[in-house]
């Protein structure tokens, strides 16, 4: 009788430590730095970078050749999710989404705006604003 008295306390105890835990899964950007996703739907073609950095923020990278300018907004953040734990070890590793944003300046201001964001079950790319690629800039990077 006192062994399945002690087998109910020990798997009820089991299922008590154990289990989803979402409290301890808040959102949290482990990389780069939050910026407003939601306020890049603002941006426009033409728009000056003070403008840009008054809605977004400053960029987390700014890398400059000529008159042409690529600013790099970036942040990687953990999924708020349920996560199964046996007492204070969690049982799989905390998930992440990233989000990024490049843009592209010349001297009439923003010429392109690329959103894109990557889960661990799909990528996916957004052009904001359309324009020409930055592809093979070698310039100068401002920190």
């Amino acid at each position: 009788m006192w062994v399945r008295s002690g087998q109910a306390v020990a798997a009820v105890l089991g299922v008590v430590m154990s289990g989803c835990s979402l409290a301890l899964m808040a959102p949290v950007a482990v990389e780069g730095q939050s910026f407003s996703i939601e306020r890049a739907s603002e941006l426009r073609a033409g728009m000056m970078p003070e403008e840009v950095e008054a809605l977004l923020g400053a960029p987390l990278r700014r890398i400059s050749h000529g008159e042409t300018a690529v600013w790099s907004y970036h942040e990687r953040r953990r999924i708020r999710e349920c996560r199964f734990y046996l007492g204070p070890v969690p049982l799989q590793p905390a998930r992440t989404v990233r989000h990024a944003l490049e843009l592209t300046f010349g001297t009439a201001g923003l010429m392109r705006a690329i959103y894109r964001e990557e889960a661990p079950d799909t990528r996916t790319e957004r052009t904001l604003v359309a324009g020409p690629t930055s592809a093979g800039l070698n310039g100068r990077e401002d920190r």
